[in-house]
C-alpha cells in the first residue's frame, strides 16, 4: 500500500499502461477524520467505493 499526503487542491496521478489519460484524484476539502475526493477518469474506469463493491444491489457499467 502506498500512503500519500495532500492538501485540498492537490492531485493524484494514476497512469494505467495501455492508456494515454491518467486517473486524476484531487483533493476538494479535507477535515480531520474525512476528505472528499474527486475523480476524472475515462467514461469506461469503474470508480465504486470499496463497501459497494459485490453488492448486487448496485449494479455497476460503465458510464458511456
Amino acid at each position: 500500500m502506498l500512503t500519500l499526503k495532500r492538501k485540498s487542491s492537490e492531485s493524484i496521478l494514476i497512469r494505467i499502461p495501455g492508456r494515454d489519460k491518467p486517473v486524476v484524484v484531487t483533493v476538494v476539502t479535507s477535515m480531520p477524520g474525512s476528505a472528499k475526493l474527486a475523480f476524472e477518469a475515462e467514461d469506461d474506469i469503474i470508480i465504486l467505493r470499496e463497501e459497494l463493491d459485490g453488492n448486487p444491489a448496485y449494479s455497476v457499467r460503465p458510464a458511456g
